[in-house]
């Protein structure tokens, strides 16, 4: 036979398909045997149909599959099995899927091939090998034991031979595998070429000394050809075993050498660290300082099964944080750079977020093939990039703390409203003071100024000495030196113009703010342009921070020279620069501007969304923080009043007088907002929904105060946390909480809260366990359990651990992950002190997520139909990376669910499938969706994007009447009226432009920079019009988007946290608010606005008015509330004017906002002298910000303000604005 060998590889990346291209020249060379190799990746092949992939398979000899990684791939590699002579599974996780496999005269699924299988366990045995638990499995490890195999059992040997030179790929082994294929087949001239070079599976490498199985044989090899490595530190460098062996490793070769030219003692080992149970052979290696992981996945583990726990137990061992120097694997160079999203999905997941599960840092690309050559090459200024922060990680190790010099950041804002030390519930100036304490005790040069009070003075009081109303000024850094060197200049000028620019300057040189102590700095990050020109930054395609924000980071490298940098606090604007997702250039700013300076970020433990952005964006450690302490809200004031007349309605229920009193009463506290009042309702109907909602009012959970770094919550305070914890299952995903196995017990919840209550405060107090009914009627064994459990829980409330983690992240050690979530819900985010993580964006949603997800999609359904009397043809929904994290991708199902759709797992456990719920079973209409998701959501769930994509397209190509598929009606509709594609019709997942966070509607309403709300729908309607997807990536679609927007007849997100809700911070009114407002622009009638409140455990849907009037009457005007914060001075004061802030957001966006809750904020906060004052001594910048909004509130008529109280908030106000300019210290 003398035609060509004909092989089709399929799976096989760049590093795969190099040494196959080169063994086509190989097997010419050595053996005179002509082969037509064609090299397919996952993507090639998927973009063949099923038939095309049959016909490919049968035109060729034999058919070569590598990794499998998801359920498509597996569909089209079992149509190649069935249609091809020979087919060759080449990886491990391909060897032994039944069915699947067809091999030369052997089928895996063949009972009689398992005899012949256990035929070869028996040589394996006699040979001393250790032979798997049956026989199917032995297919897994025919490569290592092919020779063992007796000659007469032909299928199996020949097999092995194959599968051997495969895994030990290389040319000349790709080579002979050929050849043994060609020889088998009767190819003429092809002699049976023997056997492949096995390479060792794992072991220390390097290209000066080669391969060397053991440390001692490495350290004399690389002795006899190189002189002693340098002193500086050592790195352990992890790359992948076969670019090693293929040959494919000159981008291994430049690390390796850019990690030596920076004095690092390089120590290369190829493969995973536990591969062929080497892992104690790694661990023989001493003084390992930090790991470079350039392999592309995890440390330990395979591909399908990473082992994070292994991993986590490695590097805590070494106590040595982790470089994740991302190669790129799915995508070339040119796509990389030319992608807005940055790395491609595949990636995104495999390489990015798994390897942040064990606390990978600073994810920057290493290398990658160009469009014309398979080779991997590294990407300047990335590689240079990795060793000098490399190396500056090991210097801070190694660095006396006396000579270390730490530029800490703080953040502001509103930048002019008195917010310096913006932060999630952080008391900023006592947490920052107790870790300058800790610092110098610690042998740092630092000097402590003697109180938190004292601290916070020379920071806020401003050039002049007035108190508390600017910001310090550490330094003027000249607009020539600044332009010497910043980065990104001329991107920066071509926004600003020329340095300095016009934002915090004099003209000459920009104002570097904040107070140099000694080699500590602490700094306040300027406004990046945002509230100065937040219009111009939101159209600028090409958008970049002022030169004030720019010019503090070029300093604190280049004046400062900081060791560390460490932003305080949740959160700044560094990390959401514009710029890729991830894998970014080196010139994306949030990389320009950090540099390789090691970065550390102490960050809330309930935003793990954020905080992976962080991670991710600008190369941090992530040190997490316990969020404060919870408690029932109680009732106060005119609910009290309220309570009052309910219980003297219900002694006498047809008491006329007693009914109208309560009546009067509700109004007066404002809950008709909530239980409005119908002449045709019975009074014990009306009875019970005015106790329903005081009781509701009374059990909601607020946050209390703000938390100090170091200090736990205390026992007295954990009653509430631990009695909410009781409302949840034990293992926090399935079966019953203490408090349903009290209520079954008591036959009444409140009888069962009480005693639960009870529980939780003999636990925190260290009092004997309550006994009697209920408890001892429970399941035997269930109170010890929950004892426990409860018990285990209080003691992870000290945050002892923060001071200890942030002091270990500042001296380059390793800071171990966990999840992020609040203390009731997730107990494995506590302790604090530990790097947060996301989640793997696969594995969502999860099966409990499904189910509550479908639930509340239901209930949505049922409140927009109650509501409005007809189902919504559209929902705007939105959606967040942090809900999905903390939920576990409960929104995502409840979007499917809106569409008829069912999320599916594929075999590999990850959720890319879906199945499409027939419509006499889902028994309502289709609901069309128009979803806005944020830019965490989309730069961390891409594949949920790509399943929520395909659901949609497949949604809208069903053969249904349009009055029961919304969503086909609408697609049909947009496209025969804009003339566009059906699949640009059917974009539904909607953005900001890549690299990009936020719609810019919170900047422009909250810098007064706006004109009316159809101005604030065009902000929105432009920043969110573009699509995503499997077939969009940032594509600009705002014709497609506006016609949706007039087709939305309810708005809704679901609310999912009890510390972060709706008015705590801005982002809710900027999405939901920003939604619901460019729906009413689009079509002419606002909205129904509903939310869900998931943080609850019978968490409902209701009205978005309803959840504004219930938390503004928990928090902003609760007395409880209030007097937390105001414990925390200066930062509590911040705190309470930015909710007001957000709150007045909501009215700028949405009619949900009842005026009555404006009028008593003024009453309670401006009009009240004494606690007007009492908060004016405190922040004076805040107290008048919060008047002023008020006012603003009034002028643009989202309050409808009673005369007598606009004037005397004016009068309040002035007299502020008189003190804050020293012409009087009191209003009068």
């Amino acid at each position: 036979m003398s035609r060509p060998l004909r092989c089709l590889f399929v799976g096989f990346d760049s590093h795969r398909a190099l040494p196959v291209r080169a063994g086509v020249e190989k097997a010419r060379e050595l053996y005179g045997l002509t082969v037509e190799a064609a090299c397919f990746d996952r993507e090639a092949l998927l973009e063949r149909s099923l038939e095309e992939a049959a016909v490919l398979a049968r035109a060729a000899d034999a058919v070569f599959v590598a990794s499998l990684a998801d359920d498509a791939y597996l569909e089209h590699a079992r149509v190649l099995a069935a249609n091809c002579e020979r087919f060759y599974p080449s990886a491990p996780n391909t060897l032994d899927i039944a069915g699947m496999a067809r091999v030369p005269g052997l089928r895996l699924d063949d009972p009689a091939a398992m005899g012949v299988l256990a035929q070869a366990a028996g040589a394996m045995a006699a040979a001393g090998k250790p032979v798997p638990p049956f026989p199917g499995l032995i297919a897994t490890v025919l490569p290592q034991v092919a020779h063992l195999i007796p000659a007469e059992l032909t299928a199996v040997r020949s097999l092995g031979r194959v599968l051997q030179a495969m895994l030990n790929l290389s040319p000349g082994n790709v080579a002979l595998a050929f050849a043994a294929i060609a020889a088998e087949q009767g190819f003429d001239g092809v002699a049976d070429p023997g056997w492949p070079e096995v390479f060792p599976a794992c072991g220390f490498w390097h290209p000066r000394v080669g391969l060397a199985a053991t440390w001692p044989e490495f350290e004399a090899r690389r002795a006899a050809v190189s002189a002693p490595p340098a002193a500086a530190g050592r790195v352990l460098l992890v790359v992948f075993s076969t670019q090693v062996t293929s040959g494919n490793h000159a981008h291994l070769d430049a690390l390796i050498e850019a990690l030596e030219r920076e004095g690092l003692d390089v120590v290369p080992w190829f493969g995973a660290l536990d591969a062929a149970g080497r892992v104690d052979e790694v661990l023989q290696v001493p003084g390992i300082d930090l790991v470079v992981n350039a392999s592309g996945f995890t440390l330990t583990g395979t591909h399908g099964q990473p082992n994070v726990t292994g991993d986590v137990q490695l590097l805590s061992a070494w106590d040595v944080p982790q470089i994740n120097a991302v190669p790129l694997l799915f995508q070339t160079v040119e796509s990389w750079r030319e992608n807005p999203m940055g790395l491609a999905p595949m990636a995104m997941a495999m390489q990015v977020a798994v390897p942040e599960l064990e606390a990978a840092l600073a994810p920057r690309v290493l290398a990658g093939r160009t469009e014309e050559d398979d080779r991997m090459e590294a990407v300047d200024g990335n590689l240079q990039r990795i060793a000098r922060h490399a190396r500056r990680l090991v210097e801070l190790r190694k660095r006396p703390n006396a000579e270390k010099r730490v530029a800490i950041i703080l953040f502001c804002v509103p930048p002019d409203g008195g917010a310096v030390g913006t932060a999630a519930y952080l008391d900023v100036f006592a947490s920052l003071h107790a870790l300058l304490e800790r610092l110098r005790d610690e042998g740092y040069g630092v000097e402590v100024p003697a109180s938190a009070e004292a601290l916070l003075e020379m920071l806020v009081n401003d050039e002049a000495g007035a108190k508390r109303t600017g910001v310090a000024i550490a330094d003027w850094y000249p607009a020539a030196e600044y332009a010497r060197g910043a980065p990104e200049l001329e991107r920066v000028s071509r926004q600003w113009g020329p340095a300095p620019g016009d934002v915090d300057t004099d003209g000459v040189a920009l104002a570097i703010r904040g107070v140099v102590l000694g080699n500590v700095t602490i700094l306040v990050q300027p406004d990046n342009g945002g509230y100065s020109d937040p219009i111009g930054l939101l159209y600028s395609a090409d958008a970049s921070p002022s030169h004030s924000f720019t010019a503090l980071y070029d300093w604190v490298a280049r004046r400062f020279r900081a060791d560390v940098i460490l932003h305080f606090g949740t959160h700044g604007a560094l990390e959401f620069m514009p710029g890729k997702q991830a894998g970014l250039l080196a010139s994306d700013f949030p990389d320009a501007l950090i540099g390789d300076t090691p970065h550390v970020y102490y960050y809330c433990m309930n935003n793990p969304a954020e905080a992976a952005i962080a991670r991710r964006r600008s190369a941090s450690e992530i040190v997490s923080y316990l969020s404060p302490p919870v408690a029932r809200a109680g009732l106060y004031g005119a609910l009290e009043a309220a309570r009052d007349a309910l219980l003297a309605a219900r002694e006498e229920p047809a008491d006329a007088q007693r009914f109208g009193a309560l009546r009067t009463a509700v109004e007066a506290a404002g809950l008709d907002t909530v239980v409005p009042a119908t002449d045709s309702e019975e009074p014990g109907r009306y009875l019970e929904r005015v106790s329903r909602a005081l009781d509701e009012l009374e059990q909601t959970l607020i946050p209390l105060g703000l938390h100090v770094l170091g200090r736990g919550i205390a026992p007295s305070e954990a009653i509430d946390i631990l009695g909410a914890a009781c409302e949840y299952p034990l293992n926090g995903e399935s079966g019953q909480s203490l408090l349903d196995a009290v209520a079954a017990v008591t036959g009444d919840e409140r009888a069962a809260r009480e005693a639960v209550a009870q529980l939780a405060g003999a636990i925190a107090r260290g009092e004997p366990l309550p006994t009697g009914r209920p408890w001892s009627e429970l399941e035997p064994g269930l109170l010890a359990r929950w004892h426990r459990y409860l018990s285990d829980r209080l003691g992870l409330l000290d945050a002892g651990n923060e001071l200890d983690g942030l002091v270990r992240a500042l001296s380059g050690r390793y800071i171990p992950p966990s999840p992020g979530g609040d203390p009731v819900r997730e107990p494995d985010a506590l302790p604090t002190g530990r790097g947060l993580v996301a989640l793997d964006p696969y594995r969502v949603p999860t099966l409990p997520a499904i189910d509550a997800g479908t639930r509340l999609a239901d209930e949505l359904v049922q409140a927009a139909l109650r509501e409005t009397g007809s189902y919504p043809e559209t929902i705007g929904v939105v959606l967040w990376g942090l809900e999905t994290i903390k939920a576990r991708g409960e929104a995502i199902a409840q979007v499917l669910r809106l569409i008829g759709v069912r999320p599916a797992a594929d075999s590999f456990g990850r959720v890319t499938r879906f199945e499409i719920v027939p419509l006499d079973e889902l028994g309502r209409p289709r609901i069309d969706v128009l979803l806005t998701v944020s830019g965490i959501f989309r730069d961390l769930f891409l594949p949920s994007t790509g399943l929520l994509d395909r659901a949609f397209r497949a949604v809208a190509e069903l053969p249904e009447p349009p009055e029961l598929n919304y969503v086909r009606k609408h697609v049909l509709e947009t496209a025969e009226r804009l003339g566009v594609s059906f699949a640009e019709a059917s974009a539904r997942v909607f953005s900001q432009r890549a690299g990009r966070y936020g719609t810019g509607v919170n900047d422009v309403v909250l810098s007064s920079q706006w004109e009316d709300a159809d101005q604030l729908a065009e902000v929105f309607s432009n920043s969110m019009a573009f699509a995503y997807g499997e077939r969009h990536a940032s594509r600009t679609l705002p014709a497609v988007f506006r016609e949706l927007l007039g087709t939305v007849e309810t708005t809704f997100q679901n609310v999912d946290s009890t510390e972060v809700s709706l008015s705590d911070v801005d982002h809710y009114f900027e999405y939901l608010g920003g939604l619901t407002n460019a729906a009413r622009a689009a079509s002419g009638k606002e909205p129904l606005a509903l939310v869900a409140d998931t943080f609850r455990r019978d968490g409902r849907v209701r009205t978005l008015r309803e959840a504004l009037w219930l938390e503004t009457k928990t928090r902003l005007l609760n007395p409880k509330w209030r007097e937390a914060l105001l414990e925390h001075g200066y930062s509590g004061v911040a705190q309470v004017a930015t909710r007001l802030d957000n709150t007045f957001g909501w009215s700028a966006t949405t009619s949900a906002v009842d005026g009555r809750l404006f009028t008593e904020v003024a009453e309670t906060y401006l009009l009240d002298d004494e606690l007007r004052e009492r908060m004016a001594r405190e922040n004076p910048l805040a107290v008048r910000r919060m008047g002023e909004r008020l006012i603003e509130a009034a002028r643009r008529g989202t309050w409808d303000a009673p005369t007598e109280v606009l004037e005397r908030l004016e009068t309040a106000v002035a007299a502020l604005d008189d003190a804050i300019e020293g012409v009087a210290l009191h209003a009068g």
